[in-house]
């Protein structure tokens, strides 16, 4: 109690005046009852306040030995008294702990070696749809499963946290109703002293409403807001890939590029107005994508000029797609503001070739021959294959 390591004698107001004052009623009210014989044994944690100004914890524990036969009146009690302040503050700690955990806004799972979950924080049961009790004594891999990622994803990830490391990634997990939901997830291991996990201590944070805004900003950045048609951008990266694919199969892969130009479209702007031309150029992206395959890459470069990627597609194919498509536009009207606007387009196409040593190469090609079909009188298709230059 601080009052130094010999014998003391302490009478009860004494010992009373070392009492925390908030602690005083429940202790006062203990001994009353042992003293009144409601109670055969006393017991009470409470905190003292030591003459240094320390807050210790003790721990008595006492009972009465002998009273008066006659009045009841207690004659002899015998009792011990323990330090028990590390105790006490290692469990106000973990109360601490568990406060913090329960209501961390990101949600908290811990799981035993095998995976199976031991507890979860409210959170966790928010993020998942799942309650404690569906989730606790489970494998909650298993429940999460969307099939969004390969198994090779979770081998590794076992890999990774069976070996003490902490692994951190995003993944597609599976709620209680079946939607699927991006997640952030760290999974720390717990070890013993040879590095063997014990526990694993997981967090999980939805970020779906944040993938999804990323998505929409990358769409938005990667596509022409007129035709809805990839841009400039995302049709050379569409390109660049394409090449890379051909030239990694050492050209066996046979691969063509075109370049289509609306024609006269500066008349259609000049004698009906701009939103009479963005109609134009809705409805030519509109037919492409109606006439051509779904893996063909139709982009707008710019203006009324277009690029159109015809994967896996040899010269011969590849001609008889873009005669489809001159004639589809030959034989259509677009209506606007009752007028009946007809268009033509003129194309210049080439296939990959070993010869070529950048995609610089190809469009340079497709240019030429784009050109020589305006030179033809327009609403023409002019093809040149690579041994032809």
């Amino acid at each position: 109690m601080g009052l130094g390591n010999e014998p003391v004698r302490l009478s009860f107001a004494e010992w009373r005046s070392f009492v925390h004052p908030d602690d005083w009623p429940k202790v006062r009210s203990a001994l009353i009852d042992l003293l009144k014989g409601k109670t055969a044994t006393y017991q009470q944690r409470y905190r003292i306040r030591t003459p240094d100004g320390r807050i210790l914890w003790l721990e008595d524990r006492g009972q009465i030995c002998d009273r008066d036969p006659t009045t009841g009146r207690v004659l002899r009690a015998i009792g011990v008294s323990r330090d028990v302040t590390q105790e006490e503050e290692k469990i106000q700690r973990d109360r601490l702990l568990t406060a913090a955990l329960r209501h961390a806004p990101v949600g908290i799972m811990i799981a035993a070696a095998d995976g199976t979950v031991e507890w979860v924080n409210p959170a966790l049961e928010q993020i998942t749809g799942y309650s404690a009790g569906e989730l606790i004594g489970t494998r909650a891999g298993l429940l999460f499963h969307s099939g969004v990622q390969p198994e090779s994803f979770y081998r590794e990830l076992w890999e990774t946290i069976s070996r003490g490391a902490v692994w951190q990634g995003r993944m597609v997990n599976k709620t209680a109703t079946g939607e699927l939901r991006h997640h952030d997830v760290t999974i720390a291991p717990v070890t013993d002293n040879e590095g063997r996990p014990l526990h694993y201590i997981a967090t999980y944070r939805d970020v779906t409403e944040q993938v999804v805004l990323e998505e929409r900003l990358e769409r938005m950045a990667m596509t022409d807001p007129l035709t809805e048609l990839p841009n400039r951008r995302a049709f050379l990266e569409a390109m660049q890939k394409e090449f890379q694919r051909v030239v990694r199969s050492g050209f066996t892969i046979d691969s063509s590029f075109c370049l289509i130009d609306l024609d006269h479209f500066k008349r259609i702007n000049d004698t009906l107005g701009h939103a009479a031309g963005d109609a134009v150029l809705r409805h030519f992206a509109q037919t492409v994508q109606q006439t051509l395959r779904q893996m063909d890459v139709c982009g707008r470069l710019g203006g009324e000029e277009f690029g159109i990627l015809l994967p896996q597609t040899d010269d011969r194919a590849a001609i008889a797609a873009m005669e489809r498509l001159l004639r589809a536009i030959r034989q259509s009207v677009v209506v606007f503001e009752g007028h009946a606007i007809r268009y033509t387009i003129s194309a210049g196409g080439t296939s990959f070739a070993i010869s070529d040593r950048t995609i610089d190469d190809v469009f340079a090609r497709a240019d030429r021959a784009l050109y020589r079909a305006k030179e033809y009188g327009r609403d023409h298709l002019v093809w040149i294959a690579p041994e032809d230059q």
